[in-house]
């Protein structure tokens, strides 16, 4: 059994607009799943769950709106392995072994209709644009691992990671199709090498949605960060990060993130500008991280934010 409850207050106030929108809003999800196993081969989850969110005001303005929604559906996967007796050095990359395992997955997921449509809640994420749906979901994992000597002792490392997964929406409004084709790849050939990358591809429009690449190169006391991300036609940016520890209890980070192309509210379009650059202190509190960031944006504008 899984409980996720939410308290927010909302508030969206739009430049140069009269347009204002705010909202409290306390949301519950609640959902029983069941694990079962068939043959030693496959694993099957059937789920129910509930979702109720309140509402102070709709989006005419009317006072305490109440939104229940049911969701159902059924999670398949199984697993297939096979292992290489591989030794040695391979372009610098120690193997001892190499396990490659493919998890196929399949996930159905109904939703009824909502006792209020969208179009009567005012849109500030997610949980306010749930409407029914009967999806699909389709996935395959590869990961590929492979054993090193730590401290006298076999240890299993993940050298790669690959995610593909797609939705299918059954009778939509308009037509049954595939949607939301994702990709998510990590990859960790060396101890002081991570690559994280992941893309959204729309196959109605055949082009990529957006593409998130970072490479991290990272040792005891320091990591350091370059990364690019790419949004259709609003933003393409080069993000880069040092993070340094300095002893057991403190570390600090810094951040910077340059626009290549970018449009903004206004529809104008900024190139090759800094968009914000921010310094953080990190403090190790034994029981929790703190941290302290000031934040410089492309405006002159300072944040300072602590979490």
């Amino acid at each position: 059994f899984k409980t996720d409850t939410t308290f927010t207050s909302l508030n969206s106030k739009i430049a140069n607009s009269g347009t204002d929108m705010d909202v409290v809003r306390f949301d519950t999800y609640n959902k029983l799943r069941s694990p079962l196993r068939l043959a030693d081969l496959l694993s099957v989850t059937p789920f129910i769950g509930t979702r109720d969110t309140f509402y102070s005001k709709d989006i005419n303005g009317d006072e305490n709106e109440t939104r229940t929604a049911f969701y159902t559906g059924v999670d398949i996967s199984t697993k297939f392995f096979k292992t290489y007796n591989i030794a040695g050095r391979f372009m610098g990359v120690k193997l001892n072994k190499l396990r490659h395992i493919v998890t196929p997955t399949i996930e159905y997921e109904y939703i009824h209709a909502p006792s209020v449509a969208p179009a009567g809640l005012q849109q500030f994420d997610d949980i306010d644009n749930i409407s029914r749906k009967s999806t699909f979901s389709l996935g395959l994992e590869n990961r590929f691992q492979t054993k090193r000597l730590v401290k006298g002792r076999l240890k299993t490392f993940d050298l790669g990671y690959l995610l593909l997964t797609g939705d299918y929406l059954y009778k939509p409004e308009n037509g049954s199709r595939f949607s939301n084709v994702k990709g998510d790849l990590e990859f960790t050939p060396y101890d002081w090498l991570r690559v994280e990358s992941d893309a959204q591809y729309d196959p109605d429009t055949r082009d990529f949605r957006d593409w998130n690449l970072d490479i991290y190169l990272e040792r005891d006391d320091y990591r350091w960060g370059f990364g690019s991300r790419y949004w259709k036609d609003n933003e393409d940016e080069l993000t880069s990060e040092l993070f340094y520890k300095l002893n057991n209890e403190w570390a600090f980070r810094l951040f910077g993130r340059f626009y290549l192309k970018h449009i903004d509210p206004n529809g104008d379009k900024v190139i090759n500008s800094f968009d914000s650059k921010e310094i953080g202190i990190v403090k190790d509190l034994h029981c929790w991280i703190g941290e302290i960031n000031l934040e410089s944006d492309r405006d002159g504008g300072a944040t300072v934010r602590s979490e």
